[in-house]
């Protein structure tokens, strides 16, 4: 993966103004070249931060998730020193444990992962996935709807952690952005998706796939 300053040539060039740092590969590069050297040029650029996302799995054994939050400590913080304050993860639209155990799993890892990056003042927004054949990591189906992801949050104490909302996601399920303006939770980040109107979403993505 590129390094921030090798993404912000390409950034000016076609006028974007800003981007999406990969916190892992930022890390790295820190650790080789030092903190300025490696944010030399996003400040001169004076590009603005988007999310970054969150550098684990959720749903990972202990053995992964472990290591992988006490890394997010030292990523939460340089992401936060870069101006990057937000943070989104997308839950795996199936897992290896019942649909009950997998919500109470699932709160406690997100709630481990917010208070890690609360202490860098970023936000955490949750999504999840609506197509039948996205990548699954079990044969229990986990969260596949907007009311889904709304009862977990619901469930989830932390109030630096919100929603990621996927519009291509939220037509999937056959549900709107309405529902997500009268949702009492905070909208971390948006996703924009476009396609056609009046259209099924079951017919489209049986003739199209998730990627149509």
């Amino acid at each position: 993966s590129a390094t921030p300053n090798e993404f912000t040539g390409p950034a000016l060039s076609y006028r974007f103004k800003g981007f999406e740092p990969d916190v892992v590969t930022f890390a790295a590069q820190v650790e080789r070249e030092g903190l300025q050297a490696s944010r030399r040029l996003l400040d001169s650029a004076k590009l603005k931060m988007g999310y970054f996302r969150l550098p684990l799995q959720l749903a990972a054994d202990d053995a992964e998730f472990n290591p992988a939050l006490e890394a997010l400590k030292s990523q939460a913080k340089l992401a936060a020193d870069l101006g990057c304050t937000r943070c989104v993860a997308s839950l795996a639209a199936a897992d290896i444990r019942p649909l009950h155990q997998n919500f109470d799993f699932h709160r406690k890892r997100i709630v481990a992962v917010a208070k890690v990056l609360d202490e860098h003042g970023i936000q955490l927004g949750i999504g999840f996935t609506a197509t039948c054949d996205a990548e699954a990591l079990g044969d229990f189906e986990f969260i596949r709807s907007f009311e889904g992801l709304g009862m977990l949050l619901s469930m989830t104490p932390a109030k630096n952690v919100g929603m990621a909302v996927d519009v291509y996601e939220l037509w999937s399920c056959h549900s709107s952005f309405d529902a997500v303006k009268n949702a009492r939770f905070k909208v971390v980040a948006v996703f924009l998706a476009d396609g056609p109107s009046g259209i099924d979403p079951a017919h489209w993505l049986a003739t199209h796939g998730p990627n149509g």
